[in-house]
């Protein structure tokens, strides 16, 4: 049933995008109707210079970075878009349909990452044991992709952008729901450019289960520190600042300080508190960088 959805969403996307490509009918609705507001073309951003990163997730990182974000969009509606910049959503990679756009709205069938993927293992001494010789358990998770809508309206300059996902590629459960709620204003003064930036993030209780839940397999362990643990869906608030200063007609100055609120479905995880016990990681994620970037 999964594979059959799957098949019917991919195929309706490629349908979509090939009548607005090819019928001249569709062709000549799109250039009377939606021409004016005409999304096609986009950009590219290279940086290099420093990057702090606190994280539950992985260990500290504490140094040079490059950071890469971009978009393009053809013609036909398909675009492209990186996102690992400065004073911007930071979402990862991700591809979509962009189908209609207003004066100050865009719609688009949007496939994004909504989980990366994660490899963790655990140590346990052997049974029988007189040494204290450990075998390692992996916990190994595939990323999961999600399906959905996504609206961004755009007001002088204010940003808002809504995304809605219920389909997931992942098909190692059922599937989950993933949506996202930004807005972002920026203030102009002088040459400075400054930033803001407010969002949260869900995560159903399908997909936060499949990461942080306790499996059977370390339950069986009677380890104290990783009991039985099933979450429920969880939000996580995001808030960012930044500026930006054009030193060149195509360098920029940038920096950012960004801060996440992990939800309470996934710290209260006897799996991440353990790895906090053992190499003091934060329950939340702390970012600065500061960097020079190319635009193209």
């Amino acid at each position: 049933m999964k594979a059959l959805l799957r098949g019917s969403i991919t195929s309706l996307l490629l349908g979509a995008v090939l009548v607005n490509s090819a019928s001249p009918m569709a062709e000549e609705a799109t250039l009377d109707s939606n021409d004016e507001n005409d999304r096609s073309g986009g950009y590219l951003k290279i940086g290099y210079g420093y990057k702090y990163e606190k994280t539950p997730y992985h260990d500290e990182k504490n140094g040079a970075s490059m950071f890469l974000s971009g978009r393009y969009q053809f013609e036909n509606g398909i675009y492209l878009e990186a996102s690992h910049g400065a004073n911007e959503l930071s979402i990862g990679n991700s591809l979509g349909y962009n189908f209609y756009n207003t004066d100050h709205w865009s719609f688009d069938i949007h496939g994004m990452q909504a989980h990366g993927g994660t490899e963790m293992g655990f140590g346990f001494k052997k049974a029988g044991e007189e040494q204290a010789e450990f075998e390692i358990l992996h916990m190994d998770r595939k990323a999961t992709y999600m399906l959905g809508l996504r609206t961004t309206g755009t007001y002088d300059q204010t940003t808002f952008q809504f995304t809605i996902a219920p389909y997931s590629f992942n098909d190692e459960y059922d599937d989950g729901i993933f949506a996202t709620a930004w807005v972002g204003h920026s203030w102009q003064l002088k040459n400075w450019e400054f930033h803001a930036m407010a969002g949260v993030n869900y995560r159903s209780e399908e997909i936060i289960n499949y990461y942080y839940s306790t499996s059977d397999e370390l339950i069986a362990r009677n380890d104290p520190q990783l009991g039985a643990y099933r979450a429920n869906g969880g939000f996580d608030v995001v808030g960012q600042v930044g500026v930006s200063y054009p030193v060149s007609e195509n360098i920029l100055f940038e920096s950012y300080l960004r801060f996440t609120e992990v939800s309470d479905e996934i710290s209260d995880s006897p799996v991440m508190q353990l790895f906090s016990d053992l190499d003091g990681r934060l329950e939340n994620v702390s970012e600065f960088g500061i960097l020079f970037s190319y635009v193209f």
